[in-house]
């Protein structure tokens, strides 16, 4: 199972400064004291509305240390001091989703442009995927790769959305892209998506810390 997060950058700081601290900082030391096997960092570059993150941060552990309570662990205390240098860890909202692919096979996205539709936190998803495959299959030249992640309901807490809609689109769809709208959502976001290869995950990882 996954994990997404919402990041907020500190109010002092520029969105391009946010970023270039994530990228280049900290998202290593992270790698350092988490066993990912997948490790995506979606930096918001338009939205609808106004948010209040910058960055959707998305996670997956090695199977051999699922169940782990991260944001306990020694190995976030590890980067809690270098949280406080980008963003704010007082509004870091965490929740395990589901994921499923609607059209196309597992992203590969390293480095480009996607879109993320997020619905209302008591959206009843059920006529919702039924909508969404539906109108997928009328758009197969534009969409390269549709996937839904859904919060699991027992552990949403404070997670302000019910599940995340992410398109990656063929080149010439960028400008169509958020001219489309669903029954539920809450916002539309153009985010520049940073992926690491699983490989240099298990590299870079030294040690996870309970």
């Amino acid at each position: 199972m996954k994990a997404v997060s919402l990041v907020s950058k500190r109010d002092d700081l520029s969105v391009g400064d946010f970023q270039q601290y994530y990228e280049n900082i900290h998202c290593w030391l992270a790698m350092k004291y988490f066993p990912y096997i997948r490790y995506t960092r979606n930096h918001v570059v338009s939205s609808r509305s106004a948010v209040d993150f910058a960055c959707i941060s998305e996670f997956v552990l090695d199977p051999l240390f699922s169940g782990k309570d991260l944001m306990n662990s020694g190995s976030r205390a590890k980067l809690l001091a270098d949280e406080l240098m980008f963003m704010k860890p007082e509004c870091i909202r965490v929740v395990p989703m589901h994921e499923q692919y609607l059209l196309g096979a597992a992203d590969q996205t390293v480095n480009e442009k996607r879109y993320a539709f997020l619905f209302h936190k008591k959206t009843d998803l059920s006529n919702v995927v039924v909508n969404i495959k539906d109108w997928l299959a009328t758009q197969v030249t534009r969409i390269s790769v549709a996937r839904l992640d859904t919060c699991v309901p027992e552990a949403q807490g404070d997670f302000p959305y019910a599940a995340i809609l992410w398109l990656s689109l063929t080149e010439e769809a960028h400008e169509w892209a958020l001219s489309n709208d669903f029954m539920g959502v809450a916002d539309q976001l153009q985010v520049h998506t940073c992926a690491t290869p699983e490989s240099e995950l298990r590299e870079r990882f030294e040690v996870y810390i309970p």
